[in-house]
């Protein structure tokens, strides 16, 4: 019984969280990667399993994760219940992401098919993403930076050496210019992390942790302060005639109360008495 379903458009991500009374197997092959997350389950008897590498027991205690592959052959027996977190990835889509960490080679991901796993990183990865899932109007990107911060674990837990951010690498002066002169170009677009990422010419998996750590903000943040001031100048400049709806519009806010929000958490008033501020003045 799925408890929440999540997915992307193209099916490259699925997250659930399920209660199954008894272990089954995928009824045919499929073409994605699958870990499972054990939050509680039966603890008197073991899950017996076998995911094309061996055959192995796991025993059912919370926190507990397995890693699969839908195109091996599936072997498994157990008596529930069993309540998890499962994330599907499409092998397309993992290899595109981990091309990018690794300089186009494949990993091997043969040592984490024959045997459980207990990671408190990647148990606390996979209960963040299915959070930013469930969390109305979340950012996309904020689900990508923890669908790479996951994928990255996974490549550090099959031993492949994973090229990392450290604490004091910041992004070269001509690209972080480079993005903030796009972000002031499009106050009106929710910009994705992958296309500014592209403009600072950085790994995508990286480029969150680089920006923040160059400027002190994350990009979404950094851009919704941009978007916020262009309102403001439109909220001086604009005829009275032209709506505060259409104003939000015009820098990306689709949502007047989220406009109605953030524009008062950074300019202390809201956009109707900021207007009539000026209306005063003029």
């Amino acid at each position: 019984m799925n408890l929440e379903h999540f997915k992307e458009p193209d099916e490259s991500w699925i997250v659930n969280e399920y209660i199954l009374s008894e272990a089954c197997r995928l009824p045919e092959p499929g073409q994605h990667f699958f870990l499972s997350l054990l939050i509680n389950g039966n603890g008197a008897q073991e899950l017996e399993a076998d995911f094309g590498a061996g055959r192995y027991l796991r025993p059912n205690q919370p926190g507990v994760l397995v890693f699969g592959d839908e195109q091996c052959v599936q072997r498994l027996h157990g008596i529930g219940p069993y309540h998890a977190i499962a994330t599907y990835i499409r092998k397309d889509e993992f290899f595109a992401r981990t091309s990018h960490l690794l300089d186009g080679k494949l990993p091997s991901l043969e040592p984490l098919l024959a045997k459980f796993l207990i990671d408190p990183a990647l148990e606390i990865l996979m209960k963040r993403l299915i959070n930013a899932y469930r969390s109305p109007g979340e950012n996309h990107d904020n689900c990508r930076d923890v669908q790479d911060d996951l994928i990255s674990r996974l490549l550090t837990l099959a031993e492949v050496n994973v090229p990392s951010v450290e604490n004091d690498d910041v992004l070269r002066p001509h690209s972080i210019q480079r993005v903030i002169d796009y972000m002031h170009a499009n106050p009106d677009r929710d910009l994705r992390r992958d296309e500014l990422a592209a403009i600072a010419g950085v790994v995508p998996g990286h480029f969150t942790r680089l920006f923040r750590q160059t400027v002190g903000e994350t990009p979404k943040r950094f851009h919704l302060q941009i978007r916020i001031r262009h309102a403001a100048i439109l909220l001086q400049t604009s005829p009275e005639v032209v709506s505060i709806v259409t104003l939000a519009k015009q820098c990306g806010f689709f949502n007047p109360s989220h406009f109605g929000y953030e524009f008062k958490r950074q300019i202390g008033i809201g956009p109707d008495a900021y207007r009539a501020y000026y209306l005063r003045k003029a």
